[in-house]
């Protein structure tokens, strides 16, 4: 008789094995009363390449849905080559060279027009650019996307990686 069955995520392999997500912490729900050291960016960091400055804040203030109420902020100060975020993956992502990675993201611009304070003007489409990387920052792939209003829409695209790395 099979009265009941047990299973324990000790490994990755609900998240990272049944679930085939590559991205971990994907709708920044992580807490401290899961695991100790978790929070909702955990998995995530922010990334400035050649001068860019910002920050990156968890929000909950008009969610998407009320099924997945918290969303990352990345607020520019200064693009430079970019700034955004970054997800290290459950211990990584393998990238495999011809394979198509797809990519959806429910994204919106929080500020259009002036700013309070007559900064952050932002009076065109946000360019969204989306990269498979090695931790050498080599770029294995990459497509971009083009957030416009204010309200919450689906982006989708599939990358094709270009070379392959564990």
């Amino acid at each position: 008789d099979l009265i009941g069955i047990f299973f324990e995520d000790i490994n990755y392999a609900a998240d990272g094995g049944l679930y085939a997500e590559l991205v971990q912490n994907r709708s920044f729900e992580y807490q401290a009363t899961e695991q100790l050291h978790w929070t909702p960016l955990t998995a995530w960091e922010l990334v400035t390449r050649e001068g860019g400055r910002g920050s990156l804040k968890i929000a909950d203030a008009v969610p998407v849905h009320p099924n997945n109420p918290h969303y990352v902020v990345v607020e520019t100060q200064s693009p430079g080559a970019g700034v955004g975020l970054i997800n290290s993956g459950f211990d990584g992502i393998p990238v495999e060279a011809g394979e198509s990675y797809d990519f959806s993201v429910f994204a919106r611009q929080l500020f259009t027009g002036n700013r309070w304070g007559g900064q952050g003007v932002l009076e065109s489409p946000a360019r969204l650019v989306i990269r498979l990387e090695s931790k050498e920052r080599a770029v294995l792939g990459e497509t971009s996307l083009e957030i416009t209003g204010r309200e919450w829409q689906r982006l989708a695209a599939s990358i094709t990686a270009t070379n392959s790395d564990a």
